[in-house]
């Protein structure tokens, strides 16, 4: 460590090797702590509503090869929440709120079982929120807080439109800054960005496509790094935010999971992994494994998942 570096134990440094040059830079933040109070930080999620159209939200890798700009934001966006900005030309990073930050946004759908720091509520208002006879507040116990997802309910698939909303929202509102601040600064390129930023909306998936037999995961949610378009119509390469994720602190209600005699070691590892082996330091994700299994497994799930939004014929889906 650099002698200037002495006395920060307890910090986290965060280092950016920029791609194109060999200029790079470190920056020293504090470790969060499970002790640090969290502030709350409310956000009405409303859709990107303000954007001058509906747009679709489209395949990932369409939004990768048909839509350059829109890709470059969306990248961009995603590492912002993630608390890792990628340095940009003639972009000054805008502030990340509580509430949006992926450790806030991801914890909605499950642990930590708290509220999220958007949520309306006062603090007291969260705590008189408590019933010992609902589920959400008594399982899993001792916490009084079981998550906001609707699990093995009804609304479950409708519960999760407005979660995509708030993600969606979150990344559209700094796509909107930034590419406002690009073509003020490249002013050749004044109704690239910002039109790109209105009409960018949350990509998808389709694990249910049947070429995910033959082809399994795209490369893109596993390699180091990723490509984008720059100012100029330049190709630079940065790392890939959808890779992994480094939790900032590791919740206290993070458990080890077992299933299928494997163990998932939550509670220890700093980051998130795919597919990796049972040990609480893994070298890394086991993406070949992972192929595998998700090739030979991907008829079957695809299967299961459908009959969950299906009805004999002649049923009564109301009644269902």
């Amino acid at each position: 460590m650099e002698p200037w570096l002495n006395g920060l134990k307890g910090h986290a440094l965060l280092e950016y090797q920029h791609p194109t040059t060999s200029s790079a830079f470190a920056l020293v933040l504090p470790r969060p702590t499970m002790t640090t109070v969290k502030a709350r930080d409310y956000y009405p999620i409303t859709g990107r509503s303000t954007t001058g159209g509906t747009f679709d939200r489209i395949p990932v890798d369409e939004l990768k090869t048909d839509h350059p700009h829109q890709w470059t934001l969306f990248v961009l966006g995603f590492s912002w929440i993630k608390g890792t900005p990628i340095p940009f030309p003639g972009v000054v990073q805008p502030p990340l709120r509580t509430s949006l930050s992926l450790m806030e946004i991801g914890g909605i759908h499950g642990r930590p079982y708290r509220e999220w720091a958007g949520d309306r509520r006062t603090d007291e208002e969260a705590l008189a929120d408590f019933d010992a006879v609902d589920k959400k507040d008594t399982n899993p116990s001792p916490s009084r807080f079981g998550g906001y997802c609707n699990h093995a309910a009804i609304t479950f698939p409708s519960w999760h439109r407005p979660y995509v909303m708030l993600i969606e929202q979150a990344i559209g509102d700094y796509a909107e800054n930034v590419a406002q601040q690009i073509e003020n600064s490249n002013p050749g390129e004044v109704g690239l960005w910002v039109s790109a930023s209105k009409q960018l909306r949350f990509p998808y998936w389709d694990w249910a496509d049947p070429k995910v037999e033959e082809e399994g995961l795209p490369s893109l949610f596993y390699d180091d790094e990723l490509t984008i378009t720059a100012t100029g119509h330049k190709i630079v390469t940065v790392p890939n935010p959808l890779s992994f994720f480094n939790f900032p602190y590791i919740p206290e209600d993070f458990k080890d999971t077992a299933r299928n005699g494997v163990t998932a070691h939550f509670s220890v590892w700093p980051k998130t992994y795919r597919h990796a082996a049972d040990s609480a330091a893994p070298v890394g994700s086991n993406i070949a494994d992972l192929q595998t299994t998700l090739k030979q497994q991907a008829e079957d799930l695809r299967t299961k998942v459908g009959m969950l939004f299906s009805f004999p014929d002649g049923g009564e889906s109301s009644i269902m």
